[in-house]
């Protein structure tokens, strides 16, 4: 009877042992995928056209040749008592190395006009095997607005 109790104890402990264990292994099948490179950088300077309706923003991109991604980029400057904003977006084929985007970004609230502004730029790069994650990386930055797009 003692060993029998014994025998009850060790199969209690051990199957409670691995019941806690077992949320901390991998499940069957599960693999890990490799992330992908995301990395955003705004220029220091951008280009006003069309009367301030629009600007040309420079963006650096860096990602995964063969993943794709997906550039938004917001303006937003103060025009004394008023704010003008703006909004663009474009998409990247990465090649794998560092690429100058330039992103148009159209005035929604009054026009833009040559000085400072706060730009907020976000990238998005999904694989293209659609299993792997998206990565993302964001940059916030004062620039300056100047000239007339060549």
């Amino acid at each position: 009877m003692n060993s029998r109790w014994l025998r009850a104890v060790t199969a209690l402990a051990l199957g409670g042992g691995l019941a806690l264990a077992g949320p901390a292994l991998p499940a069957v099948g599960d693999h890990s995928h490799p992330s992908v490179v995301a990395d955003i950088e705004v220029g220091d300077e951008a280009t006003l056209i069309a009367r301030g309706a629009g600007v040309i923003v420079p963006v650096e991109v860096t990602c995964e040749a063969g993943a794709t991604g997906f550039v938004n980029v917001q303006i937003t400057q103060a025009r004394g008592r008023h704010v003008a904003n703006g909004f663009g977006f474009t998409e990247v084929a990465c090649e794998g190395t560092t690429q100058t985007v330039e992103v148009l970004v159209t005035a929604q609230d009054g026009a833009f006009k040559r000085g400072a502004a706060l730009v907020e730029a976000h990238l998005a790069v999904c694989p293209e095997d659609f299993f792997s994650p998206c990565q993302s990386d964001r940059d916030v930055e004062e620039i300056s607005l100047s000239g007339a797009h060549p």
